[in-house]
């Protein structure tokens, strides 16, 4: 009997250690949008960004890059970051073109070169009240709304500011603008000086909701009214209507208003509705990607197509940015990049068109 009860208790122990409890393992979840690692921590706020075919540029509240194809490997690229030679002005996007950028200081304006950057050769500024004696303040959009300056392709730099005309009575504050002139070296295309023209508007054309440059011309989106300042400073108010949002796309020239999509094409100076959009559709920021028209908010990606009188869309997978807001978005070398106030993330552009 003790025999038997011993060969029951090894039985139960040889069956118990032959028994394997099944393991969970936890797989991570693969997103499409990767983060870059090259801006993180403290880096992680990057408010714009510019691509050529040979350079991208990205400027946040902490550095400035810049990124060149890898000679040896085409499938790389190099960066190259700077601490920001001033303070970043919260709640704006810093203005990036082809060639330069600019940012405010107090009451000056400060242009660089984006080749120069990162090695700090060359800058230039001006100030604001040599150029306006009655110069109060800058008028400048929130980053939601796009750059807080213009830079277009002609070396040339839209600045909105405010004046105050004291009388007997009041103080008026009233909307002004200035074309400050980039002029280069001709020998090595580094900054020589800068040249400032005052822009005189209407000072009943209420304040800035977004500033929009195409094919060199300024377009200014006011509570009021739109004006189009050409680069020989020719200014037209171009449209009664608001106006928030101003791109192009094949070929012709769009605005954006309140539940509204207009269409010009006489390069902004009339401008025709086409179709109603939502009342949200002006939040969105508009960049025509590799002949794509994407708009982008918060964290969402919309893939538009305007034909005729009428606008399809269809939402991008933003897997791996929900619950980022993005600045900007650019292509660079194959890939897409999207700053964000948390970081920068890429997707191949081979699969950037996927849809929810």
């Amino acid at each position: 009997m003790k025999n038997l009860f011993s060969l029951i208790i090894l039985s139960g122990i040889l069956l118990f250690n032959s028994c394997t409890k099944e393991k969970i393992v936890e797989v991570e979840k693969q997103y499409s949008w990767k983060l870059h690692d090259r801006f993180l921590y403290g880096d992680k706020i990057q408010m714009n960004s510019y691509a050529t075919g040979d350079n991208m540029y990205i400027i946040g509240t902490t550095v400035f890059s810049k990124f060149t194809a890898n000679e040896s490997d085409s499938s790389l690229v190099n960066v190259e970051s700077s601490i920001l030679k001033s303070a970043y002005p919260v709640q704006r996007k810093l203005p990036i073109s082809e060639i330069n950028n600019a940012s405010p200081d107090h009451d000056y304006v400060t242009i660089r070169s984006n080749r120069d950057y990162v090695w700090g050769l060359t800058s230039r500024s001006i100030s604001m009240v040599a150029i306006d004696s009655n110069f109060w303040q800058f008028n400048f959009p929130s980053y939601w709304m796009g750059d807080c300056m213009l830079l277009n392709g002609n070396n040339q730099c839209l600045i909105p500011y405010n004046t105050y005309i004291p009388n007997s009575n009041s103080v008026t504050f009233n909307a002004r603008f200035c074309v400050v002139e980039i002029y280069r070296d001709g020998y090595d295309q580094i900054l020589d000086t800068l040249k400032a023209v005052p822009i005189p508007i209407d000072s009943n054309l209420g304040g800035v909701l977004s500033l929009n440059t195409v094919d060199g011309n300024f377009y200014a989106c006011l509570s009021k009214a739109t004006i189009r300042v050409t680069p020989d400073y020719k200014v037209d108010q171009v449209s009664s209507n608001r106006l928030v949002r101003i791109f192009k796309y094949q070929g012709s020239l769009y605005g954006v208003g309140l539940n509204q999509l207009f269409r010009s094409d006489e390069e902004g100076l009339s401008w025709t509705p086409i179709v109603q959009v939502s009342e949200s559709a002006y939040l969105h920021t508009f960049k025509v990607i590799n002949n794509e028209l994407i708009a982008f908010y918060n964290d969402q990606l919309l893939h538009l197509t305007i034909t005729g009188n009428s606008m399809e869309q269809k939402e991008i997978l933003n897997d791996g940015l929900e619950g980022n807001k993005i600045t900007s978005i650019s292509l660079f070398k194959g890939k897409v990049y999207l700053t964000s106030i948390s970081g920068v993330f890429t997707k191949e552009y081979s699969k950037f068109l996927t849809y929810k």
